[in-house]
């Protein structure tokens, strides 16, 4: 049978991984309640990090290396990445930025500073308040892959078999000495940057190593009992990570645990071996892991909104965090459709033509005026 062009499994897993970053963050509404509800959920990071080196590490190794072209293709690469999350960023962050001054009335240098949220700057030491706190986890996605890219394409499989597991054990070792577990990283400061960027470009770097294992075994023909032990494992170490992240206290010891866990799982579901790889090769997963990364930046406008809005804010906890996860997921239906149209409709292109001459233009018009 044919294969699906994308991986309806992960599709799947990230989704439900989103969910639990959304509800993570509302975790403070349960400050005077004994409710578990994702207390550690921010392991979920570690499943993205993971899964983003293993499609990084499989389109880079397909492309060509220039050395007169590699500077110019590494910052255009990160370029488009940015440019295609940069419209979820700004609409989230001008909207967080009023329902803050409408209701907590951050002082003028606090809203003057917030502009290294909306740049991704934030985590190289820019003081800056947590208006999308959550966005640490792009930057470190985009500067581990900023700094990979030529090195992977220059290198291609050598980079991984030698840079990258040392890359794994140095950068995680040096983590787990710092803190017990890996939520502190998005806020303490480590050498030249925050440690969210080491967490993230020593797990990009687990994805890269997972691709190049996958390499190898993908010629490999399983039983089909072989099949179903390796698709009921891989699920259910995933759902191992959610519990662990809801009912076990002090949980933070276990992060490097769950990151092998997660490993293992990624490992599994993308070698397109499991059982239930064409069962979950729907539309419907496709669609839901193409609003997640909407539905992660945001989250947050929601999470302020019930938390500073006088009457939201008096709601009973379990129903401001469903209501919370069902706006993020209603606004990332809705902002998705309404930035795909925008696309489709080359509006940005008519804007540019508005305010910048082509070349060709110029020269014409300078041709005039002589």
């Amino acid at each position: 049978m044919k294969k699906a062009k994308r991986n309806g499994i992960i599709s799947f897993w990230k989704f439900v991984f989103a969910v639990v970053i959304v509800l993570f963050h509302t975790k403070t509404y349960y400050d005077n309640y004994n409710i578990p509800v994702f207390k550690y959920g921010y392991i979920a990071c570690e499943f993205f990090f993971v899964v983003a080196g293993f499609y990084f590490a499989k389109q880079v190794l397909k492309e060509e290396y220039d050395k007169k072209t590699i500077g110019k293709e590494t910052f255009q690469m990160i370029g488009k990445k940015f440019i295609s999350f940069f419209p979820y960023i700004l609409i989230t962050f001008l909207l967080n930025m009023a329902v803050k001054i409408l209701f907590v009335r951050p002082n003028l240098e606090t809203i003057a500073n917030s502009i290294w949220n909306l740049f991704l700057i934030r985590e190289f030491g820019f003081r800056s308040p947590l208006v999308l706190g959550q966005l640490w986890f792009l930057t470190a996605m985009l500067v581990s892959m900023f700094i990979i890219y030529p090195f992977l394409k220059k290198h291609k499989e050598n980079f991984i078999y030698i840079a990258s597991p040392l890359i794994v054990l140095f950068t995680l070792g040096y983590l787990s000495t710092m803190k017990v577990g890996l939520d502190f990283s998005y806020v303490e400061w480590a050498l030249i940057t925050k440690a969210g960027i080491l967490r993230g470009f020593a797990e990009i770097n687990i994805g890269m190593i997972i691709y190049m294992i996958n390499e190898k075994l993908k010629d490999i023909k399983y039983t089909k009992m072989f099949r179903i032990l390796i698709t009921i494992l891989s699920h259910t170490l995933l759902i191992g990570v959610l519990l662990i992240t809801s009912y076990i206290n002090r949980s933070p010891k276990y992060d490097y645990i769950l990151l092998l866990m997660i490993s293992i799982a990624v490992l599994i579901m993308v070698s397109e071996k499991t059982v239930d790889y064409d069962w979950f090769a729907t539309n419907c997963n496709y669609y839901l892991e193409k609003i997640s990364l909407p539905m992660y930046i945001t989250h947050v406008l929601f999470f302020e909104i019930f938390a500073n809005v006088p009457r939201l804010n008096l709601l009973n906890p379990i129903i401001k965090s469903t209501l919370v996860l069902t706006c993020t997921i209603v606004f990332s239906i809705i902002l998705k459709l309404i930035i795909d149209q925008t696309k489709k409709h080359e509006m940005l292109k008519k804007i540019k033509e508005r305010f910048i001459l082509e070349k060709k233009q110029l020269i014409k018009s300078e041709a005039i005026k002589w």
